[in-house]
């Protein structure tokens, strides 16, 4: 959140308590004795010299109220877009409306390790996030030259600003990787959303990400060609190949059947498909060569 903000915020709230806040001060005993003692004071200057004080522990009591509160909305930015990413670290970054990362999610195991610091990116613009989480990614060994896919996805209430996210983050990712070592870093956007009911344990029955296992469940939905055990061992670029080659487009993705993690062929319309602005719905892509 902008200085301009917070410091507009803090007058909303302090013009807002203000009344009660003096109210209930006027109410309790200390302050009853502290007016009879200056009422009972003939010097002049007494009271020029401790209103003020009084007025500053005002202030400063109502400043505590505002940044102290858990409970009040005011405080919480919320999250309106979300960036889902697995290298092989599968995690999403929660965004608030000014593209700060107000929450990091792990989908995996080893994203719980990546993310175990993520209290220094927590509160950082986006372009911050996404230069330490890369550099962190090539430091731990996830990212190199020869595993250097990267899948993503974009999901929001605005799907202007949802695509506008998508571009940066395919320009931010491989400046980060060339400048940390890793040349040939590629993006791969994938289909958008969290991963819904299931998607998570199924993908990991499989050795792979829900992202990943996204991709598998396309292609297997859209051809006969092949088979969950030929495709679960197959990486991101080879996976890619094969939609490019059998001409499958995103957009048609449709998750198994809910209660049949197993069932890896079963599309069911309810599960996320056809709406870009609703978490785990369809990203409205155009096939990515």
């Amino acid at each position: 959140m902008s200085k301009n903000k917070i410091e507009k915020a803090i007058r909303e709230k302090a013009k807002k308590d203000v009344p009660d806040v003096l109210d209930s001060i006027k109410n309790t005993p200390e302050y009853q004795h502290f007016m009879d003692e200056a009422n009972a004071s003939r010097k002049p200057g007494f009271l020029k010299r401790v209103v003020p004080v009084l007025a500053s522990m005002t202030a400063l009591f109502i400043l505590g109220i505002f940044l102290f509160n858990p409970n009040d909305p005011g405080t919480d930015p919320g999250i309106t877009s979300n960036v889902q990413m697995e290298i092989n670290p599968s995690f999403s970054i929660g965004l608030s409306e000014e593209d700060t990362v107000v929450e990091l999610t792990a989908y995996n195991s080893d994203a719980e390790d990546f993310l175990s610091e993520k209290d220094t990116i927590i509160g950082q613009d986006l372009d911050t996030a996404i230069d330490r989480l890369i550099t962190r990614a090539i430091d731990m060994g996830y990212m190199s030259e020869e595993n250097s896919d990267v899948l993503f996805s974009v999901s929001g209430e605005d799907s202007e600003k949802s695509e506008a996210l998508r571009v940066k983050i395919e320009q931010k990712v491989p400046e980060v990787a060339a400048r940390n070592g890793v040349n040939n870093a590629h993006m791969m956007r994938s289909v958008a959303g969290p991963p819904g009911e299931g998607e998570i344990e199924s993908a990991q029955e499989h050795g792979m990400g829900f992202m990943q296992w996204r991709l598998v469940n396309l292609i297997l939905n859209e051809t006969d060609g092949y088979t969950m055990e030929e495709l679960e061992d197959k990486n991101v670029g080879e996976l890619k190949a094969i939609l490019r080659e059998e001409s499958i487009d995103q957009d048609d993705f449709q998750s198994p059947m809910q209660g049949q993690p197993g069932n890896d062929t079963m599309p069911h319309d309810d599960m996320p498909g056809g709406n870009d602005n609703v978490p785990g719905g369809s990203n409205g892509m155009p096939n990515q060569s």
